[in-house]
């Protein structure tokens, strides 16, 4: 199971935060932490994007959804 936690920024604390960065290593550990990236999906979050349950009736269309978001990224 993972645990994640979604933070909505304004714009202007967004600009704020990137002024914060002296140096491209920095800047680039800020905007992780403004949009973090997403290496791989979750079942619940493929359940949750298809509305349906995640139970074993489902393991194939869960299944074909992770594979296609593979062949995408």
């Amino acid at each position: 199971m993972t645990t994640q936690m979604t933070v909505d920024f304004s714009k202007d604390v967004m600009l704020g935060m990137l002024r914060k960065g002296q140096t491209g290593t920095q800047i680039l550990d800020i905007l992780d932490v403004i949009v973090p990236e997403q290496t791989e999906l979750t079942r619940e979050q493929v359940c949750e994007d298809l509305a349906i349950a995640d139970c074993p009736e489902n393991d194939d269309e869960i299944e074909a959804y992770i594979a296609n978001a593979k062949v995408v990224a």
